[in-house]
This record gives structure tokens, sequence and C-alpha cells, in this order.
């Protein structure tokens, strides 16, 4: 994954979906109390017929999606004030920090998430233990100014370290007895480590400090330890999610290892487990007290390490770039037609800043017949098949115009396509602009343009996230959509009129929008858009519950529900209206126990009604033993049990 330390990638299929129940609120639930339900709950019941599968497809229809997206959003206004009241305490969050979170995949300029510091210290010497005392750790949000942690270790020799700062699990390894100590030794924390032990990995502890993930980030560490000269590491990170299984290593973040035999100060990048060495330097290490300061901000990692008796310098000892992430403009094109070849012209192709009219990228494709694109002007001219093949892909000039040559398909599941990326920078706004034109119409062919795009990913002619166009040269259609993990969804389409004349097509997103427009050479721009779409990367409730229920399946969900000004005092007129709004929603399963349970109540009401208590109690309490019976065969869903037996049992006491 790219950018991706922590990206969510969203699939078609359900990971840990559980047969989901619906809302169960307890009789006599008071309003403000906690309600206990599920994640799934807040899906329209029309959405999840047919079970999950069914859900999970009209989740990632585009033609479904957003209507779907805008009930779940009117369900969650309905039953919450703030997203903030909405809980799952499996994962330990809040809806809010999952919009959030989804929020910064798509929001981002480098290949780094926001996430948190963490420590470890491992020895792997057979022979030798040793000592880490660290007197301070504190981590500052460079965002907001303020300090997000800071433990100074104060406390009586021989206690722990505080729970509240580090959790209540201090981890050690191995066990049985503890290889590592925890304790405060004058007001400093001291985590002594034994010697290695025949048939494990290492002796070592970790640390993950209570603390909120940040976008930019600085650490402060003072320590020491006892000795030099032995196989053994201090580990710190930063922007990190979590330890690994059974490792001292962050899953995913920057860190420093500071080696203390071959002392050796190194940054370090992990990356879904994997571990790249960025740089390295000496560290001068001794046993004094030491300075560690670790930063991740502005797509920069930095890091300097400094003797206490010589003062804090100026330079840091390691710095490193962080990777931009990709914004580029791209083109592919595919020949899905395994009759005919097809082929491609572009003329002129510019990439701009469109607030600035700065220019990106530009190529004219001037030069000799048949000589080649210019590879400097191009990070990727992908051919599949390549051009030595048959049914190869060509890219040529012809006529000082880019010519794009595309073979027949070569079977049923593989098409003959080709991949164009500029050489360019990453702009988060582009304005794209190519003219061009192809040999035929009608065909099986399409070409596609994309802005605000990352990559290719392999054998895909799509980039993995990004906003583009279709032009389908068999359809006649001009299709608006978006990539995201690499999922499709279409955004807008529209019938267009093309023929084998010049053309010219303009891609542009600036902030939220997004618009294309195709015209014929020789003829005035339009000053209207083809299709405009709002691209905010702005993820709503409905948006982040659909990609929980796509990523991690059915959860467990607490809610606060809002007060209610007045309650409902229980009547037969509002049973029978809480059946039908149960049916409506789907609460109830068949037409035929609906018009039961109704039927029922207004026999009660009737009995009510002439004053004949002691047969309306007999015929509600048949009534809840109808709706007992209707539970058991899964004719009614929790809510709708207990909301009706709740009604009914409360009439009975008032009847009686």
């Amino acid at each position: 994954m790219s950018k991706g330390l922590k990206r969510i990638v969203i699939v078609a299929i359900a990971f840990l979906l559980l047969p989901g129940t619906v809302l169960h609120m307890p009789a006599g639930q008071a309003q403000g109390e906690d309600v206990e339900t599920d994640l799934v709950d807040f899906v329209p019941a029309w959405v999840k017929e047919g079970g999950r599968s069914e859900m999970l497809k009209r989740m990632v229809d585009p033609e479904l999606r957003v209507s779907i997206e805008a009930e779940i959003n009117e369900i969650v206004q309905e039953r919450v004030e703030s997203v903030s009241d909405i809980r799952f305490p499996e994962l330990g969050d809040t809806l809010e920090d999952w919009m959030k979170d989804f929020d910064r995949e798509t929001n981002f300029d480098y290949e780094i998430e926001p996430g948190q510091a963490l420590f470890s210290f491992v020895n792997l010497d057979y022979n030798k233990g040793n000592a880490l005392y660290v007197d301070e750790f504190t981590v500052h949000d460079l965002d907001k100014g303020t300090t997000a942690f800071h433990y100074d270790f104060t406390g009586d020799d021989g206690d722990t370290w505080d729970p509240a700062a580090f959790g209540d699990d201090l981890f050690v390894y191995p066990r049985n007895p503890d290889a590592v100590r925890y304790s405060i030794e004058n007001n400093t924390g001291k985590m002594e480590v034994d010697a290695r032990r025949q048939g494990t990995a290492s002796s070592y502890g970790k640390l993950t400090p209570i603390m909120d993930d940040l976008d930019n980030s600085e650490v402060l560490m003072r320590f020491r330890v006892d000795a030099l000269g032995s196989t053994q590491w201090l580990r710190v990170w930063i922007q990190s999610d979590q330890f690994g299984s059974g490792s001292s290593f962050a899953q995913n973040g920057y860190g420093i290892a500071l080696h203390l035999g071959t002392d050796e100060l190194a940054l370090q990048r992990r990356e879904d487990g994997s571990t790249t060495k960025l740089d390295g330097v000496s560290a001068n290490m001794t046993t004094d007290w030491h300075w560690l300061k670790l930063r991740a901000a502005d797509g920069k990692v930095s890091v300097r390490l400094w003797n206490e008796n010589e003062g804090e310098p100026e330079d840091w000892d390691i710095e490193y770039d962080i990777p931009e992430v990709k914004k580029k403009a791209m083109f592919s094109f595919a020949n899905l037609d395994r009759d005919d070849e097809s082929t491609f012209y572009i003329d002129d192709l510019a990439v701009e800043t469109p607030s600035e009219n700065d220019p990106v990228f530009k190529y004219d494709f001037s030069g000799e017949d048949g000589a080649e694109w210019d590879a400097e002007a191009f990070d990727q001219l992908d051919a599949y098949p390549d051009s030595d093949d048959p049914n190869g892909v060509t890219y040529s000039i012809e006529r000082n115009t880019g010519k794009i040559e595309l073979g027949k398909q070569r079977d049923a599941l593989n098409a003959s396509y080709g991949k164009v990326v500029p050489n360019m920078g990453n702009p988060m706004d582009s304005d794209l602009l190519v003219r061009f034109r192809t040999e035929e119409v009608g065909h099986d062919q399409w070409m596609r343009a994309f802005v605000r795009a990352d990559e290719f990913f392999d054998g895909n002619s799509s980039p993995r996230n990004g906003y583009g166009i279709e032009l389908n040269l068999k359809t006649d259609q001009l299709t608006m959509f978006k990539m995201e993990n690499k999922n499709t969804y279409r955004l807008g389409r529209i019938d267009v009129d093309m023929t084998t004349d010049w053309h010219w097509l303009r891609l542009r997103v600036q902030g939220d929008e997004l618009a294309v427009r195709l015209w014929r050479d020789g003829e005035e721009e339009p000053a209207d858009w083809d299709l405009m779409h709002e691209v905010s990367d702005s993820v709503s409730p409905g948006e982040a519950m659909m990609r929980l229920l796509m990523l991690r399946g059915n959860v467990t969900t607490i809610y606060t529900p809002m007060e209610s000004e007045e309650p409902v005092e229980p009547s037969i007129e509002q049973m029978i209206q809480q059946v039908e709004e149960f049916w409506d929603q789907g609460a109830i399963a068949r037409d035929e126990t609906a018009k039961h349970l109704k039927t029922h109540l207004s026999s009660v009401g009737h009995y009510e009604g002439i004053g004949s208590t002691e047969k309306a109690v007999k015929h509600m309490e048949s009534l809840i033993n109808l709706l007992e019976y209707q539970k058991e065969e899964d004719l009614i869903s929790n809510e709708a049990y207990e909301t009706l037996k709740d009604g009914a049992e409360t009439l009975i006491a008032a009847w009686q």
C-alpha cells in the first residue's frame, strides 16, 4: 500500500460480517440511557433484504450508494444529537473518530498516517542483561502547540509505572519468570531486561502511551543505559499505529533503532510489518544521560541524539523527506475488440494548476515519423502486450502527433491496453487539456483520463485512487467516476456524438469540484461543463458506516438517544401505529404477521372501549404470547418484540 500505512481497502465482500440483529432496546428503556445495538441496525430495511451479501452488493452499486448514504444519515440524525454519541466498544472509537480516519484516507499530501509514539527495549545477548532508565517521555502535538502525552516517572521507589500513562499491561517477554521488570527508582523509570534465554528470539519490553493519534508530532525522551557493547536496541516510534504481534517493531510508522553494540543510530520505516532502513549515523553513546528528539512534521522525519552534558545541537543527525502522495494526471487506452486493431492520436497535451494557469506538464509530440515518445517526458508508458507481440501496444510519432496503436484483444479476459503517466508534480488541483482523435468509432474501445490520481495498479487500466472519465467508443458515452482503494464509483454519465474528427477534452479538479467538457476541434470551447460533481473528501456518517460494515463487518454499537421532551403514554392507537412503522421498516417479516397483530390490537381496543377491562387484559395477555411465538419464528425483530411487549405490559398494569 503506497500511502497506506493504515489505508483501509474497501472490498465488496464483508470481512467478519456477523448475522446482525435489529435494534434492541430493553423494556422500560429510559430516554438518555445508553442503547446497545448492532451497526447494521442503522441500515435501511430495504438495503438488508436478502441477507448480508445482497446488502453489500447494494452498498457498492454506484447508483444505490448515494441514496443508502442519505438514508443512513437520516437514521443517525433521528437517533443521536452528535455522531460522537455513537460508540463502538469493540473498536474503542466513536463514529466521529472513524469519520475523521476515513477523511484522512483521501485528504493527504505525504506517505505518512496520523499515529502515536511507541518505544521498546530489546536484548538479543545470551550473556548480558541491561537496564534502561527513562526520566521523561513527552509527545508534542505540533499542530496545536500542546502536549499530547507526558510522563516524568515520579513516585516511590519500587512502585510500578503508572497504568494511567501506559495501561495496566506493561509488556514483558518472555514470562515465567518475567524477563522484564518495570519500577520507579529515584523518580526515574527503570526497565530491567534480562539476558536472552535459550529457545527465545529475544528478551524485550514495549510500551504504548495512552494518547490520541497526531498528524504532526515530536517525541522528546531523556534516558540512559547501564552498559554498552551488547546486542541490544532502544527503539522509539512516531506516527505509528501499533506494535506488530510478537514484535518490538511498530506495524506501520517511522522510528529510530539505537544499537548499543554497534553504536549506530538508524532511522527506519515500517510498512505492513516490513522494515526499511532509511539512514544511519554514529551515535557516540555513553552511559551518561542522553536526550532523543524524534519529529515527524510537514513531510519530514528528523532525529537528533545528544549527551546531556553537551547541550542540544542545532542540526538534525538524520533528516528524511517523506515521499509525497502522487496526484498525477494520467491516461489509459484499451481495445476489447477481437477482430480489429485500434489507433488513437494525441496532439497537444497540457496540465495546469487552474487557479494560477501555471503549467505543470506540456508535450506537443513533435519529432520524426516513427520516433518513440520522449521517455524523459513520461514516468510511465506501459504496454500490454508489449510491442514485440503481434497484438502489442506501440507509442510512436506520426506527423508531429502522438500515435497509440492497440492490437486486437488477446482473449476473453485480457484487453490490449496502454497506460500513460506524465512526468509532473503532484498538484492537488489540476486542469488536463488534450486534443485527440481515433481512427474508428463504434468498436469496443475506450479512452480514460484521470486527475488527482496516485498510481496504476498492476493488471488494471485505472489507478488505485483518483478521479476520471471514460470515453467509450462503442456505447458513445462519456462517464465520470471516482476510484477509491481500487473500487469504482460512477458519478455521472451522458451520451455523446463521437466521430473520427479531432476533439478536445478538458478534465478539471479544483477544490471540491470535478468537471469535464468535450467538444469538436474548430468549434469554440463551450462555457458550460458536460458533467460536474462535488468531490468533497469529507466522509458522512452514512459513508463511514458503510465502510465499517464492509471492512470490519457488524460490530456492537452503543449510543445515547436524544431526549424526548414529553414521553408518549402507551395506547392501543399508538401500538397499532408502531406495528405499521415496524412493517414499513422491515422489522416485521410478513404482511400477514402485521395484519394479525393489528387485528388482535383492534379487538383489545374494542373491549377497552366498552369498559370490559377483564376481557381487554385477557386478550392483551394473549397478544404477548403471540409476540413471543412470532419472535421465536423470526417473524418480528427484537426491537418490535420488546417495544410492543412493553406497551402491552404497561396497559395491562394500568387496567388492573
